[in-house]
C-alpha cells in the first residue's frame, strides 16, 4: 500500500508517522491480533477458574490478567466460546464490585468436569 506521500506504506513515511496515520488495513490487522491475543488468554484464564468449581465473574478474569484493549465486548465473547463448550454455566448474578461499574449485575459463573462430562454424554 503506498501512502499519500509517496512511500511504499505509511508506517515507512516520515510525515505519516509523525501524524499518526497508520493504513486503514494495517489497523484492522493490529486490532484483530490484539483482541485475539487477549481473548485467548482469556478463555484459558476462564477455564483455569472453571476448574476449581468455585463461583467467578467477569471482574476476577480482568483482576487476573488485566482487561482488554478497546471494546469490552471482548470479555463476553470470551465467556461464551467456554460456555459454548459446556464447561462453564451461569448459576446467578451479583453486583460490580468497581466503582466504575456503578454496582451494576454481574453474570456469576461455575465450572468444573461434572458439567463438561455430562455434555459429552448428553450429545448437546
Amino acid at each position: 500500500m503506498i501512502c499519500e506521500h509517496g512511500a511504499d506504506a505509511p508506517k515507512f513515511c516520515a510525515i505519516c508517522r509523525h501524524q499518526g496515520i497508520m493504513g486503514k488495513a494495517e489497523g484492522i490487522t493490529i486490532a484483530r491480533e490484539s483482541q485475539l491475543n487477549w481473548h485467548d488468554e482469556a478463555v484459558i484464564c476462564i477455564r483455569q477458574m472453571a476448574r476449581t468449581g468455585k463461583p467467578f465473574t467477569a471482574e476476577d478474569v480482568v483482576d487476573e490478567i488485566g482487561a482488554p484493549g478497546g471494546s469490552g465486548k471482548v470479555i463476553g465473547a470470551a465467556f461464551n466460546t467456554v460456555a459454548r463448550s459446556g464447561m462453564i454455566w451461569r448459576c446467578g448474578e451479583r453486583p460490580a464490585d468497581r466503582k466504575s461499574s456503578h454496582r451494576r449485575m454481574l453474570a456469576v459463573w461455575r465450572g468444573g468436569q461434572v458439567q463438561e462430562q455430562t455434555r459429552l454424554f448428553d450429545g448437546n
